[in-house]
C-alpha cells in the first residue's frame, strides 16, 4: 500500500503499529486521525476495513474484541471526515468490490453509500441515456468515448438492469434508423452488450414477424435490412449467434420475408448457417422436410406468387442442387415483378445468369427499391466490385439509380468496402480513368447528391479530394466538377471530419475547395465537447493560414477583406487562374463577374456594398433561370447553369440578410424557392440555414422558402403555415412513431434522409423555424405539454422528442427555452426535458448556460437542485474548456446560502469535487475554494481538503482516458459510483 517514492503515510504506519503490537496508543492514533487531512486517511480507512472484517471472521479473543471496538470508532471518525469523492478517487487503496466488508460494518458505510447514491442520481440518470447520438461519429468521439460521452459507463452496463434496458432500447432505435455500424461499436466494447444487442435484434425480428398489417414489400425490406446487420455483427462476433438461432428455430412460424432475409444475407460459410440448419436434414440427410413453418399472415396480395415460392427456396437454401441450369431469362419474366424475383432467387439458375439478368433489367427498367433489397449481399458486393468497369453506363439514369440504391442499402454495414472500391481504379490507362472518372463525378454532382450526403463522409469526401489531386490534369475531367460537388455538400450540411478527410485536406492544393471549407467551418458549433469545437476552429485557422486571403473573424461566414497573390507551386493551376481572375477584376466595378469567380465575389467584403451585391444577385438570377441541358455524346451528363448557381445563391442569401439588403434578399429567395422544389438537398440546407439566420429572416423570405417545403412534404405536415397549439402534440407523436417504427420503407434508399426519424425531424424543424410564430411563441408551445394537465398516451416519449426538437432550434430560441424551464415551477417532465436538451444542444449554448448558471439559480435551493439534475449528466461536454468548467463550478458554489439544506450542500461538494478531478481543474483550485463562502464552517474545511492537488494524483481518472482498461478493474474501482 505504501508507495516507495512518496512521503510515508504516518497515519497508516501508526495504525499498523497499533494493531500489530502493544506499543501503539489508541488516543495518539485518534488524535492523528483528527489532525490529518482527508486525503491521508484513505489508506487507513481501507486497512481498518480489511482488518476488522478479518478479525470478526477469524478471531474470538477478548483482546481482539477491544481492538475491534476501537477500530470501529476510528472508522466512524474517518467516515465523517472524508468526502465520498476522496474515497472513490482513492480506489487503488480502497479497492471497492474486490472483497466485501463484514456485515457488521454496513452501518459505517451507510453514510458513504447514501452520499454516493445522491451524487449518482445527479450524474447518471437513466432517462438521459438511450437516445440516438445527436452528433457525428468523428475522431474525437471514437478516440475519447469513455471520457467525453459518459464517464464510467461500463459499470452501469455491467450491473444496472435499468441501464441494460435503456441500452437495448437504444440498439433497437439504431437498427430501425439504418445508422452506420460504427455507432454500435462504443457500447459493444463493453461486457454483456453482446447479449443485449442480440435480445434487441430478436425483439425487432419478433415484432416484424408477427405484424399482420405489414405489406409484402415492407416485410422484405425490413427483414433484409435486419439480416444485413446480423451478417455483419456475426463476422465481428458482436452477437450471440446461438441465442439468435434458437429463437428462429423455435418460432411457431416464419414470415416469408424473414426466410428471404436469411436466404439473401446469411452466407453458407458462417456459423449462423450451421446453427439454422433444420435438425431433420442433420439427422436424415435424405429428408426433404424441415420443422420450419413458413406462413404469410399479411393482408397484402401484391407479391403472393413470389411469396408462395419462398418455402421451396428456403428448403433448397439448406440443400442446394448439385448442378445448375443455364436458364435464360425471357421477356415475360422481365415484365412481371413476381416472376423476376422468383427467377433471381431460383437455386437452379446459375449465378452468372442471375447477375447478367439483373444488370440487363437495370439498364432497361427503372429500378424500384424492392429489387435492390431482394438482391443477396454477395451479389450486391459483386456489382460494387465491377463498378469501375461500369462507369461508362452512368449516363443511363436507370443504371445510376440502381448503383445508388445498392450503395445506399449496404453502406451501414460495409462502408470500408465501398471506400476501397472508389480508391482503387482497375486500370492504369489514363484515357479510361479519365472517361470513367468523369462520368462518376458528373453522376455524383447531378444524380447522386442524396447518396453522397448520406454516405459516411470518410468515403465520398476523401475520394473526391484525392481524385481531384490525381486526375484533374487529364483531358476530360475539370476542377469545376469537383467545385460543384463541394459547393453543394458544404452549403447544405455541416462538414464531418475524420482522419481520412483531414489527411486529404492536408494534401489539397485547390484554393476554391479550401476556401469553401473555411466558410463551412466558420460557425461550426455542432460538436459534442468543447475540445471538438476547438479542434475545428484550429483546423479552420490552419487552412486559412495556407490561403492567400485575409478574413474578418467577427462574421458568421467567410468574409474576405484582402486578396493576395498566389504561388502555382503551392496550389493547382485551375484554382490559381480563378484566383488571379478575382484579383485582376475591379471589385468596385462588378461587371466582370462570371461563373468561375462568382464564389469569391460572394465571399468578398464588397458584398457589403449595395451596388455590388445587386449586380451579383442579378447575375445569379439570370443564370438560375437557365435550365437548358445540352446532352451530347461528348457530354452525356451536362450540368446546367441553374444547378451550378443554386449553392452560390444559398451562400449569398445570408450575406444579404445580415447586411440588411432586404429587397435583394426577398428577390433572391423567391427564385431560389422556385428551384428548390426539386432540389435533392432542400431539407439539409433549410435546417442549417434557418437555425443560423432565423433572426434575420423577413416574412417574405420565410414565405418563399416555406412554400416549396410544404408542397413537397404536405402529407407529413398539418394544414396551414403557422405553428399552433394543436400541432405540438401531433409533431411529438409523429416523432415518437418515426423513431419507434418497426417497418423499414425501402423508398428511403432514395430519400434525402435514410432515417425516417431524421427525415421527420428535419421537416418539422423547417416548418417551425419558417413559421410566422415569434421566438418566445415557439418556446411557449414547445414547453406547453410539460405543464399542461392532459391525457397523452405518449407523454414520456413525447416529452423527450420535444426536448430533442427544441435543441435544434435557432440560438435565441435555445436560450429562451432553457430560461422558460428554469423560470417555471420544477416538475419531472421539465427536468427530463432539460436533461435531454443540455445533452444535445449546440456546444456554444451549453457553455453559456453553464458559465451563467448562477443567474438561472438565483440562490434558490430548489432551483439549485433542479439545475444540477439537468446539467450534471452532461458536465463532460466542457472537456477542453477549463475556464468555462471553472465558471460552472463557481456558479454552483456561490448559489449556496446559509439557508441551503445541509444535504444539498454536501451534494454540491461531491459534484464539484468529482468534476474538478475529472476535468483536471487544478490550476483553478484557489478560485473554486474562494467561491464556497456560504458553506457551513466544517463543510468548508472538508471541501477545501477534497480539492487537494495530491488527491490520488489522478489515480483512477487517468485510467479512464482509454477504453482498453479491463472491465473487472474498472468495476472493482468504481463499484460504489
Amino acid at each position: 500500500m505504501l508507495r516507495l517514492l512518496e512521503t510515508p503515510d504516518l497515519v497508516l504506519a501508526q495504525t499498523v503499529k497499533f494493531l500489530c503490537s502493544d506499543d501503539g496508543s489508541f488516543h495518539v492514533l485518534r488524535d492523528m486521525v483528527n489532525e490529518s487531512p482527508p486525503t491521508q486517511l484513505v489508506s487507513t480507512f481501507s486497512y481498518l476495513s480489511y482488518w476488522i472484517s478479518d478479525s470478526l471472521s477469524k478471531h474470538k479473543s477478548k483482546y481482539n474484541d477491544t481492538k475491534t471496538q476501537q477500530c470501529l470508532q476510528l472508522l466512524n471518525l474517518i467516515s465523517t471526515k472524508v468526502p465520498p469523492i476522496i474515497l472513490i478517487n482513492g480506489a487503488f487503496d480502497l479497492n471497492w468490490g474486490i472483497s466485501q466488508p463484514h456485515w457488521a460494518l454496513h452501518e459505517f458505510y451507510q453514510r458513504i453509500n447514501k452520499r454516493i447514491t445522491i451524487i449518482r442520481s445527479y450524474l447518471k440518470p437513466q432517462s438521459a441515456f438511450g437516445q440516438i447520438y445527436p452528433f457525428p461519429l468523428n475522431s474525437e468521439f471514437k478516440e475519447d468515448f469513455w471520457r467525453t460521452f459518459n464517464p464510467n459507463l461500463s459499470i452501469d452496463i455491467g450491473t444496472d438492469q435499468d441501464y441494460i434496458f435503456a441500452a437495448k432500447i437504444h440498439f433497437k432505435r439504431l437498427l430501425r434508423n439504418r445508422v452506420p455500424i460504427q455507432l454500435f461499436k462504443p457500447l459493444l466494447d463493453t461486457p454483456s452488450m453482446k447479449k443485449v444487442l442480440t435480445q434487441a435484434i430478436i425483439e425487432v425480428l419478433n415484432e416484424t414477424n408477427e405484424n399482420p398489417n405489414i405489406t409484402h414489400i415492407q416485410s422484405i425490406s425490413t427483414f433484409s435490412l435486419l439480416f444485413l446487420y446480423i451478417f455483419s455483427f456475426s463476422l465481428s462476433n458482436d452477437i450471440d449467434a446461438q441465442m439468435l438461432c434458437e429463437y428462429i428455430q423455435t418460432c411457431d412460424y416464419l414470415s416469408p420475408g424473414l426466410a428471404l432475409g436469411i436466404i439473401c444475407h446469411i452466407s453458407t460459410t458462417i456459423c449462423l448457417y450451421n446453427y439454422l440448419m433444420p435438425k431433420e436434414f442433420i439427422e436424415n440427410p435424405g429428408s426433404d422436410k424441415s420443422h420450419y413453418v413458413i406462413y404469410d399472415h399479411s393482408n397484402d396480395t401484391e407479391l403472393d406468387s413470389f411469396f408462395q415460392s419462398i418455402p421451396e427456396m428456403f428448403t433448397t437454401y439448406f440443400k442446394p442442387p448439385t448442378t445448375n441450369q443455364n436458364q435464360e431469362i425471357n421477356s415475360t419474366v422481365k415484365n412481371d415483378i413476381n416472376s423476376f424475383l422468383t427467377y433471381i432467387h431460383d437455386p437452379n439458375t446459375m449465378k452468372v445468369q442471375k447477375f447478367k439478368a439483373i444488370f440487363e433489367f437495370a439498364k432497361n427498367h427503372e429500378i424500384t427499391p424492392i429489387y435492390t433489397v431482394t438482391i443477396s449481399f454477395y451479389v450486391s458486393l459483386r456489382f460494387l466490385i465491377i463498378v469501375p468497369r461500369m462507369f461508362e453506363h452512368f449516363n443511363n439514369p436507370n443504371i445510376c439509380k440502381f448503383f445508388m440504391s445498392i450503395i445506399s442499402f449496404i453502406t451501414p454495414v460495409c462502408d470500408t468496402s465501398i471506400q476501397q472500391l472508389f480508391n482503387n481504379p482497375v486500370t492504369e490507362d489514363y484515357n479510361i480513368i479519365d472517361k470513367n472518372l468523369y462520368l462518376l463525378i458528373r453522376a455524383i454532382g447531378t444524380r447522386m447528391l442524396t447518396l453522397v450526403i448520406n454516405l459516411p463522409m470518410e468515403i465520398s469526401i476523401p475520394f473526391c479530394l484525392d481524385s481531384l489531386n490525381r486526375y484533374t490534369n487529364t483531358q476530360k475531367i475539370t476542377a469545376g466538377d469537383y467545385h460543384h460537388i463541394f459547393r453543394r455538400i458544404l452549403s447544405a450540411d455541416f462538414p464531418v471530419l475524420g482522419p481520412a478527410t483531414l489527411e486529404s485536406l492536408e494534401k489539397c492544393r485547390d484554393i476554391v475547395i479550401l476556401s469553401m471549407y473555411v466558410e463551412a467551418l466558420t460557425s461550426t458549433v455542432h460538436t459534442h465537447t468543447c475540445k471538438g469545437r476547438d479542434s475545428l476552429r484550429s483546423l479552420r485557422q490552419k487552412i486559412l493560414d495556407r490561403l492567400p486571403i485575409q478574413a474578418d473573424p467577427t462574421m458568421p461566414y467567410l468574409l474576405i477583406t484582402e486578396f493576395r497573390g498566389t504561388s502555382r507551386d503551392e496550389f493547382n493551376e485551375v484554382s490559381c487562374n480563378i484566383f488571379a481572375d478575382v484579383i485582376s477584376m475591379k471589385l468596385d466595378s462588378p461587371r466582370e463577374v462570371n461563373m468561375n469567380n462568382c464564389l469569391f465575389c460572394v465571399f468578398s467584403a464588397s458584398m457589403r456594398k449595395k451596388f455590388f451585391a445587386e449586380y451579383v444577385v442579378h447575375f445569379l438570377e439570370n443564370h438560375l433561370n437557365n435550365d437548358r441541358k445540352d446532352v451530347s455524346e461528348q457530354d452525356p451528363l451536362p450540368l446546367t447553369e441553374s444547378e451550378i448557381c443554386i449553392p452560390l445563391a444559398q451562400m449569398c442569401l445570408p450575406r444579404l440578410l445580415t447586411e440588411n439588403f432586404i429587397d435583394l434578399a426577398n428577390e433572391l429567395s423567391i427564385i431560389l424557392g422556385y428551384h428548390m422544389k426539386n432540389d435533392d438537398l432542400m431539407l439539409h440546407w433549410l435546417t442549417k440555414f434557418t437555425a443560423q439566420y432565423r433572426q434575420y429572416l423577413t416574412p417574405e423570405v420565410k414565405r418563399s422558402l416555406r412554400t416549396p417545403m410544404i408542397d413537397r412534404y404536405q402529407s407529413k405536415l398539418p394544414k396551414g403555415v403557422d405553428f399552433k397549439k394543436e400541432n405540438v402534440y401531433e409533431f411529438a407523436d409523429q416523432l415518437v412513431k418515426a423513431e419507434n417504427t418497426i417497418v423499414f420503407d425501402a423508398d428511403t434508399l432514395f430519400a434525402e434522409y435514410t432515417s425516417p426519424y431524421l427525415l421527420q425531424q428535419a421537416i418539422i424543424r423547417s416548418f417551425i423555424l419558417l413559421s410566422p410564430q415569434s421566438d418566445i411563441g415557439i418556446v411557449k408551445l414547445l414547453t406547453m405539454p410539460l405543464y399542461e394537465v392532459k391525457f397523452w398516451p405518449n407523454r414520456n416519449e413525447g416529452v423527450i422528442e420535444l426536448a430533442k426538437l427544441a435543441s435544434t432550434m435557432s440560438t435565441s430560441i435555445l436560450h429562451d427555452y432553457f430560461r422558460e424551464l428554469m423560470g417555471r415551477s420544477p416538475c419531472d417532465s421539465a427536468m427530463i426535458s432539460g436533461r435531454i436538451f443540455l445533452s444535445m444542444v449546440r456546444i456554444d449554448v451549453f457553455e453559456i448556460i453553464c458559465e451563467t448558471c448562477s443567474t438561472y439559480i438565483e440562490k434558490n435551493a430548489e432551483k439549485l437542485d433542479y439545475f444540477m439534475r439537468m446539467a450534471l449528466p452532461s458536465f463532460h461536454r466542457l472537456y477542453g474548456n477549463p475556464q468555462s468548467a471553472k465558471d460552472f463550478l463557481c456558479g454552483l458554489l456561490v448559489s449556496i446560502t446559509p439557508q441551503t439544506p445541509r444535504s444539498l450542500q454536501e451534494a454540491v461538494i461531491d459534484a464539484v469535487g468529482l468534476i474538478y478531478l475529472k476535468l483536471k481543474l487544478f490550476d483553478f483550485r484557489k478560485e473554486i475554494i474562494n467561491s464556497a463562502m456560504s458553506f457551513e464552517p466544517d463543510l468548508k474545511a472538508v471541501f477545501a481538503c477534497s480539492l487537494d492537488p495530491d488527491i490520488a494524483n489522478q489515480r483512477v481518472s487517468d485510467l479512464f482516458k482509454t477504453k482498453e482498461v479491463p472491465f473487472k478493474m474498472k468495476k472493482s474501482m468504481m463499484e460504489m459510483i
